[in-house]
C-alpha cells in the first residue's frame, strides 16, 4: 500500500531524519558504528503506522464520492496548534462527519461505546 503524504507521513520522515542528522551519529557511522536513536526510531514507526492507517482509510472512503460525498483527508484543526482531522466526510445532504485512523490491535479486544465510553477492550479511550 502506497502511504499518501499526510501530517504523520511528513512526522515520521522528520523524526527520521531529525535521528540521523546528528552530527556524532554521522562520524560514529562514517568511523564504521552506526548508532541508532531506538526511541526516536519506535516514535517515527508510531507515525509511520499511523501514516499507513490515514491511507488504508482513505482507500475505504475513496468510493463514497461516487455517491456524491465530499471526502476530505489530513485537515488542520483551526484554532488548534497541532491537532488535525484525518478525514472529514460531507453527506449530499450537508450532514459532517470527523473520522480519525487508528490503528488499535485485535488482541487487545473489540472497540465499543459503553456508557458513553469509547472502549477498547479493558482500555477507555475516550480521550
Amino acid at each position: 500500500m502506497t502511504v499518501y503524504d499526510s501530517s504523520a507521513a511528513r512526522q515520521a520522515a522528520a523524526l527520521r531524519a531529525r535521528a540521523q542528522g546528528r552530527l556524532w551519529r554521522r562520524v560514529l557511522a562514517w568511523l564504521g558504528f552506526p548508532v541508532t536513536d531506538a526511541r526516536m526510531e519506535r516514535e517515527a514507526a508510531a507515525w509511520a503506522a499511523g501514516a499507513q492507517g490515514e491511507a488504508a482509510t482513505k482507500a475505504f472512503l475513496a468510493p463514497l464520492e461516487a455517491y456524491g460525498w465530499r471526502v476530505l483527508h489530513d485537515r488542520r484543526i483551526p484554532g488548534a496548534h497541532s491537532a488535525n482531522a484525518d478525514h472529514v466526510i460531507v453527506s449530499p445532504g450537508g450532514r459532517v462527519y470527523l473520522v480519525d485512523s487508528k490503528l488499535w490491535s485485535k488482541r487487545t479486544g473489540a472497540v465499543r461505546v459503553e456508557g458513553g465510553r469509547l472502549m477498547h477492550g479493558p482500555y477507555d479511550r475516550s480521550r
